[in-house]
């Protein structure tokens, strides 16, 4: 197999076939024999140079008979063995009307000339992406990822190899194609070794249907010409999916399966320049059948846009995979979603399943029309699916799910806490301490005996500058007469170079906080559905991920109380408790509050913290018949426990909250609203207070 160097150099005007024709490289590529899921390791090698090429616009010569590029290819019938890449003709706007250059790979395979079936092509390209989609992605997603986006022309048809395969029938354009197989591709840059397979696919469905492959000799760049060609005997109906999404010249195109009217300057914005001239019928046809069509032409001065931007790069899909895990909770989920959008799924059928995982509907909708707005998903004949840029963002998700956590939990982490003024007012018992204004770095001076270490340089420098600088402030001053205002007593008018003494060192105070285990007694009756739960689920998930405490979830409705989550630090076990909790019913406050001291008097938990989240006043009595009293009652078992109670409400029920966290002795917080950097503002506060960090 060639090295890259002797392969990716500057190109001449005339580059000769032969580097990647060599017995090594064909059988590397071609299915005879050759388990080509092991060489994707060496055929990846190779892609880098590849990509480098095709965003120079530049055409590549694959094993004998292949020839790749983002642009138009034509082939004379005075040099029928030399492959012409018109560098200023992109094939995704000639072809398909698309807004951008270099979105759209083109690949035309070389035959004997004869009538070669696309539907045994299309067969060969679905087994080989199907089979590409599982190894690199590893997920089984049929036929619905890189397949819906190949489009293939044959002198017997073609069009989407996912769909009918019943166009491109016009007889000039299957004349056009009686020398070579078109195809035409969509793919991320990341994707660009699949290539290989499908140029083993088409080569073994031509040598199938009983053809010999066709040599190509060389490689020719040229740019086109400035008078277009009439593109009306290529022009045909397609299935394709290949159109620019903002396009809406409809179904007929100038190209193989396109769906452009392939007229020169038709872009917006201005006249485009035409390449054309060249489709002459060398051996059989024209090589693409009229690729001398219409340039892609931009605003003013019709030159094609460079660069290949075909689907989102690695630091857009980590930021998109991020938001999305975000809102919906966790990355487990996220992936659960994406899994689901793959396997076409209606949207009743998709909401049911995520509801049944514990993804609230409200949020579930909201995420649906955030991909949709992404273009990550779109809908089609009645399914939700995938985009091409929803393929890669899935395959990002599976490839990087602990990374994709991890970053979730540094942004957990960095998450910007509202002020303490407007989340809440800290009530009955003790004071509310505003997160991020206490200060956690604490230094001073070294203990006599103790040996110096964790020195604080900052602080011992700020020591520093401020003994220095009063020493020079009141150091007597004389003037050139002994007057005042002149030179110091050190003799000069400058202040002396900063110095450190042993008395200025400072050393860090080690500080630990005792471990507290944090109880969350969550109302979930059915006001709490949607956002409200939302939140409090992901107060769950940041205490998890942000501290060392065990948490627990004790969730009260109707007329039951559950521990959905017993104190723990396994994630795993608190995704699987959160997915039970589903909002309904009235509000048992008084059994919760009971039920909640039972159970931390039998978990026996260190230094225990109860945060009561509630939106609403007890509608279900306990003992008795009225639930407000009951409520009251069994708050006030609380007080003198070494349990620290605090609740978090809404302002219409600040009134009767206040009496009940009197009644139980703990701290209160109002807010507007259940959000939820509003509940982890107050739950790390509290925490933080609970801890009680002493020195070592």
């Amino acid at each position: 197999m060639p090295g890259p160097a002797g392969v990716w150099g500057a190109p001449p005007a005339r580059s000769r076939a032969g580097t990647w024709g060599t017995a090594a490289f064909r059988d590397a590529i071609m299915h005879r024999g050759v388990d080509l899921g092991s060489r994707w390791e060496a055929l990846e090698r190779f892609t880098p140079a590849m990509l480098r090429r095709l965003q120079r616009r530049e055409g590549l010569l694959l094993g004998e008979s292949g020839v790749l590029s983002t642009c138009v290819h034509v082939l004379t019938a005075r040099s029928p063995g030399t492959v012409t890449v018109l560098t200023d003709a992109d094939a995704g706007r000639t072809f398909y009307h698309r807004s951008r250059a270099g979105e759209i790979l083109h690949l035309d395979v070389f035959h004997q000339v004869g009538d070669v079936d696309h539907r045994r092509v299309a067969a060969r390209l679905r087994s080989a992406l199907a089979e590409y989609t599982r190894r690199a992605w590893g997920i089984n997603t049929g036929l619905g990822t890189l397949a819906d986006y190949v489009d293939i022309q044959t002198a017997t048809g073609g069009g989407r190899i996912t769909g009918s395969l019943t166009f491109g029938r016009k007889l000039t354009l299957q004349r056009a194609h009686r020398n070579h197989v078109h195809v035409a591709m969509l793919m991320a840059p990341a994707d660009l070794v699949v290539v290989f397979a499908v140029l083993a696919a088409v080569e073994q469905a031509i040598l199938e249907c009983g053809l010999e492959l066709r040599r190509v000799d060389a490689v020719v760049h040229q740019q086109g010409g400035t008078q277009p060609l009439p593109l009306s005997d290529y022009s045909s109906e397609t299935d394709s999916y290949l159109r620019d999404p903002r396009d809406r010249r409809g179904r007929t195109g100038g190209g193989p399966g396109s769906g452009s009217s392939g007229a020169a300057g038709d872009e917006p914005g201005g006249r485009g320049s035409g390449s054309g001239g060249r489709g002459g019928h060398g051996d059989g046809g024209a090589v693409d059948g009229g690729d001398g069509g219409a340039g892609g032409g931009t605003g003013g001065s019709g030159s094609p846009q460079t660069g290949t931007a075909w689907l989102p790069d690695a630091a857009e899909l980590q930021a998109a995979a991020l938001s999305l895990a975000r809102r919906i909770g966790s990355e487990e989920h996220l992936r659960a979603l994406m899994e689901l959008l793959a396997r076409g799924l209606s949207l009743r059928e998709v909401l049911q399943e995520l509801s049944r995982r514990g993804v609230e509907p409200e949020t579930a909708e909201s995420l649906l029309g955030e991909l949709r707005r992404g273009d990550f998903a779109g809908e089609r004949d009645g399914a939700l699916r995938l985009t091409p840029r929803g393929w890669h963002l899935a395959e990002y998700i599976s490839r990087h799910r602990r990374d994709l956590r991890l970053a979730l939990r540094k942004a957990m982490r960095r998450t910007v806490q509202r002020d303490a003024a407007a989340v809440g007012r800290g009530l009955a018992r003790g004071r509310y301490d505003p997160l991020g204004k206490g200060r956690t770095r604490r230094a001073g001076p070294p203990e006599a005996g103790v040996p110096l270490q964790d020195v604080a340089w900052p602080e011992s420098v700020t020591a520093a500058a401020a003994r220095q600088a009063a020493a020079w402030r009141n150091a007597p001053r004389t003037g050139p007469a002994g007057g005042p205002g002149g030179e110091n007593a050190r003799g000069s008018a400058r202040r002396p170079r900063l110095t450190l003494q042993y008395d200025d060192l400072r050393v860090l105070r080690r500080r630990r906080r005792r471990p507290v285990d944090v109880c969350l007694l969550i109302d979930a009756s059915a006001s709490m559905a949607g956002e409200r739960m939302r939140a409090a689920k992901t107060l769950a998930r940041h205490l998890l991920a942000t501290t060392r405490d065990r948490v627990a979830v004790v969730v009260f409705q109707e007329r039951q109380v559950r521990v959905s989550v017993p104190f723990t630090r396994n994630d795993l076990r608190v995704e699987q408790g959160l997915a039970t909790i589903r909002p309904y019913g009235l509000t048992p406050l008084a059994t919760g509050l009971a039920a909640a001291r039972e159970y931390l008097k039998a978990a026996r938990p260190r230094n225990p913290l109860l945060i009561l989240i509630t939106d609403g006043i007890p509608t279900v009595p306990h003992d008795g018949t009225n639930p407000l009293d009951d409520a009251l009652s069994q708050a006030a078992r609380w007080r003198g426990s070494r349990v620290s109670f605090t609740c978090v409400g809404l302002q219409p029920n600040e009134r009767y909250l206040r009496g009940l966290v009197e009644a139980a002795g703990g701290s209160l917080h109002i807010v507007d609203e259940l959000e939820a950097d509003t509940l982890v503002a107050i739950a790390t506060a509290e925490r933080n207070r609970r801890a009680r960090p002493h020195r070592s």
